[in-house]
């Protein structure tokens, strides 16, 4: 037994049921009405959790019109593409989403457009058909498709989004057509013909003792169903009213027919929601339901004025279940208006990646000549210039400067000539090329820097870098690049702190953030590009403003949905907490400390992970504290990293920077990680930084460039001359390192000096006076590399390994006894 179409309203799923169901590879939908607000509120998160690549929307140019006034609308252009359709003497009404899967497809038809009240707020009816159960239906969408592509009446900005389409479509109802057992299912729309002319044809013949029809639209003089009751010599018409008792079905004008007339309602929870699903049922032995698009008028039923598509299901019997019986309702005409498609124009415009803005003026009037074009994002005007258009309204813009895209607000394009206008959606082509999840970090990315960051957005920026930081050890070393120091460096010797300069974020960020994902260099190059990039963010810069306008979203009807609020939605993301950031960290020193990890993937991870979470604790999190924690934590991963000559410029500015904001009395964070963190100490840590004796000039030079990021300013509390005096101050200190190589050369030529017992334990003292004895033949002691160290020196009686706690003395107090043989090792290497 064949089964019934979805019921209308919540009794069945909604598409968005369907939607999270997946995984999904490729998304179609084809609407009249739009909410973007809603869409990308709730279908598009959907689909990403699904993971679907590719969406496509194909909209009727009014919907398209009309979705330019939504203020709140980001994604668009960028996660989706966005296409109008023009019909030359009618409407584009099909309501259809197409899911493509892996292996299995769903195709879905029905009566609601792609807003909240076609989703669920309004009463609608669904049909869901898969490629295995329905491949026929396949077939006729197939076909559909194609018909759209080849109707002179029909203006499709860009056809080629429907070949992927038609492609799989076509395929699957190959693949399925002998596997399947045949389905009383049927694809129909009304290209070629009008849909009760098709519906005739396959009726005729047939006893029918019933009709019954829904439909939130009738014609005034009935004559379209009329019609269908005479041809079919059906006597009896069942007519759905809404919840609510007002019903635009013309009672006055069918009363001399010769049909009986009775009253149902449909079997739906919250009846009093707008009715707009679309269902027309023939019942007699069996029973055919027709849902869909269609509605009762003549427009929409008996001409190929409009775009409709319905599917036709035989069942065994009629569905009675799902209506109850009503008393007459009271009439009420419809409020429909169609628009003047004459005067109607509209821009359909991508971006291509040679910065080419090419695209289409579509509409019926007059279309070559010189225009204005206007390309402005959230009402700011980005690039004016003269359009030449073809008489098919087609046009390329080279545009004069490379283009920040600006990932907070859609692009719009606008046209003017004397007093023509129109407007559209600029879909980039960089964006929707782009996987999934690099189009999800560029939008959080995008966001973050420009102070509007969303909710989630920080979760996905720290998911993406760990992924790609679990990955780069993986991958074979590349020479290391950094980005060009973007402010002048003051000379070594100033002493003045370097004036906060401007923003020097470059307008085309994004194509690199986007040629570093699919890039050879892989995973550093996009980690370098983000890190660059919130290292040399405006901070200051404020959320952009988006007016006091609310979106204007518009159901079928034209009226406002007031009960629309998507941040009403308890199942849309919370705002991260400060455990991301913690958990990034122990991934990432966890990472650099990896056995095996060679100096330069060391360098790259400490790099990222220094830019990120410096950006992370100060300008997202407000927490400075943390922030100088952080600090000595990371300069302590760089001491135990022990990074190449070669590789160590990639971290420079940021050590001798964060060794100056260490220094700062009063500001010390912690003393667990470096000691007691005083001047000498951090001397001490330079040392072994560098490897050998400190350039205090260069590590001025160096300090300074760190410090004329705002953030660096920040952690010192702007404080950049004190954080550069103190860093003056810890040359004029002396380390352990120099006093031993000092005392043991004295002790080596007679020369009597006393060891400063500030510096030195009693017990480490008597244990270097008997270096260089004269009453011992031997030096008393073995001069040892703590870096390479791994045996006892005392080859002659010992040779034993050293010990972790030796070793971690002799790198830190640089003198430490054989736990075996007691033999005195002292390190003088930096």
């Amino acid at each position: 037994m064949a089964s019934p179409p979805n019921p209308p309203g919540p009794n069945g799923p909604s598409p968005l049921h369907f939607i999270e169901n997946g995984p999904w590879k490729e998304a179609l939908f084809t609407t009249y009405a739009l909410s973007l607000t809603y869409f990308e509120s709730y279908v598009l998160p959907r689909l990403r959790e699904a993971g679907c690549e590719k969406v496509t929307l194909l909209v009727d140019i009014q919907g398209y019109r009309a979705s330019m006034m939504e203020l709140r609308a980001r994604h668009v252009g960028k996660d989706y593409a966005l296409i109008p359709v023009r019909v030359k003497d009618g409407i584009f009404h099909p309501k259809i989403t197409y899911l493509r899967g892996e292996d299995q497809d769903l195709l879905m038809v029905g009566s609601g457009n792609l807003t909240f009240g076609g989703h669920g707020g309004n009463v609608e009816v669904l049909e869901v058909l898969s490629a295995g159960e329905q491949p026929g239906a396949f077939a006729d969408f197939a076909d559909f498709l194609e018909n759209l592509c080849t109707r002179p009446h029909l203006q499709i900005a860009d056809d080629s989004a429907l070949l992927p389409f038609i492609q799989r479509a076509r395929a699957l109802s190959q693949q399925f057509h002998d596997q399947a057992p045949p389905q009383p299912v049927e694809l129909l729309h009304s290209l070629d013909t009008a849909i009760t002319e098709q519906l005739i044809e396959r009726a005729a013949g047939r006893r029918w003792h019933s009709l019954l029809l829904l439909s939130p639209f009738h014609s005034r003089d009935g004559q379209s169903l009329g019609h269908l009751l005479k041809t079919l010599s059906i006597p009896r018409l069942t007519v759905g009213v809404p919840g609510n008792g007002v019903c635009s079905f013309p009672l006055e004008q069918t009363r001399d027919w010769p049909v009986e007339i009775d009253w149902v309602t449909p079997k739906v929870e919250h009846n009093q929601r707008r009715l707009h699903a679309k269902w027309l049922e023939l019942r007699g032995a069996g029973s055919w339901t027709l849902t869909g698009s269609v509605n009762a008028t003549r427009t929409s039923m008996d001409s190929t004025d409009n775009v409709e598509v319905a599917v036709l299901r035989k069942l065994d019997s009629a569905t009675d279940e799902c209506w109850e019986p009503v008393e007459a309702p009271r009439y009420e005409a419809d409020a429909f208006e169609r628009q003047d498609q004459e005067a109607t124009l509209c821009v359909y415009a991508r971006l291509n990646e040679e910065q080419q803005l090419e695209g289409r003026l579509i509409g019926q009037q007059a279309l070559a000549g010189e225009w204005l074009a206007i390309l402005e994002c959230a009402e700011e005007v980005l690039e004016t210039a003269p359009l030449q258009l073809t008489a098919q309204g087609g046009f390329v813009w080279p545009l004069q400067r490379t283009l920040d895209t600006r990932l907070d607000e859609g692009l719009q394009l606008r046209l003017e000539r004397a007093t023509q206008s129109a407007r559209g959606w600029v879909c980039i082509d960089a964006y929707l090329s782009m996987p999934l999840p690099i189009r999800s970090l560029c939008g959080a990315l995008g966001r973050l820097l420009g102070g509007n960051q969303a909710q989630g957005d920080l979760q996905i920026l720290l998911n993406c870098l760990v992924l790609h930081a679990q990955q780069l050890p993986e991958e074979p070393d590349a020479p290391l690049r950094t980005e060009p120091a973007t402010t002048p460096v003051n000379p070594p010797g100033g002493t003045e702190p370097p004036a906060l300069q401007p923003p020097q974020r470059p307008r085309h960020w994004l194509p690199s953030v986007a040629k570093a994902a699919t890039g050879r260099d892989g995973s550093w190059a996009l980690l370098q590009a983000i890190a660059g990039l919130l290292h040399h963010a405006n901070p200051g810069q404020g959320p952009v403003g988006h007016g006091d306008a609310a979106p204007i979203i518009e159901l079928d009807d034209g009226r406002e949905d007031g009960d629309f609020d998507p941040a009403s939605d308890p199942n849309l993301e919370s705002l991260p907490s400060p455990n991301l950031i913690n958990e990034f960290n122990q991934t990432l020193q966890s990472l650099v400390n990896l056995k095996g990890l060679s100096s330069r993937k060391k360098a790259q991870l400490l790099y990222v992970w220094c830019h990120v979470a410096l950006d992370f604790y100060l300008r997202r999190l407000h927490l400075p504290a943390n922030a100088r924690d952080f600090a000595q934590r990371w300069l302590n991963c760089v001491d135990h990293a022990q990074l190449a000559a070669e590789d160590r410029p990639l971290v420079d500015e940021a050590v001798y920077g964060l060794a100056a904001t260490l220094a700062l009395p009063g500001r010390l964070a912690s003393s667990t990680t470096l000691g007691t963190l005083d001047a000498t100490t951090l001397h001490e840590y330079l040392e072994r930084y560098g490897q050998g004796p400190v350039d205090f000039v260069q590590a001025r030079h160096l300090a300074q460039r760190w410090f004329n990021q705002e953030p660096a300013q920040r952690l010192v509390d702007h404080g950049v001359a004190e954080a550069l005096e103190a860093l003056d101050a810890v040359q004029h200190t002396s380390t352990l390192r120099a006093l031993l190589s000092s005392y043991i050369e004295d002790r080596q030529q007679a020369r009597q000096q006393r060891l400063p017992a500030n510096r030195f334990t009693p017990e480490e003292i008597t244990a270097l006076q008997h270096i260089h004895s004269p009453n011992r033949p031997r030096p008393g002691y073995y001069r040892v590399n703590h870096r390479t160290i791994s045996s006892c020196p005392n080859t002659r009686w010992c040779c034993a390994p050293v010990e972790r706690e030796a070793l971690a003395r002799l790198t830190q107090r640089r003198i430490s006894h054989c736990q075996y043989c007691q033999a005195l090792m002292v390190s003088l290497e930096p």
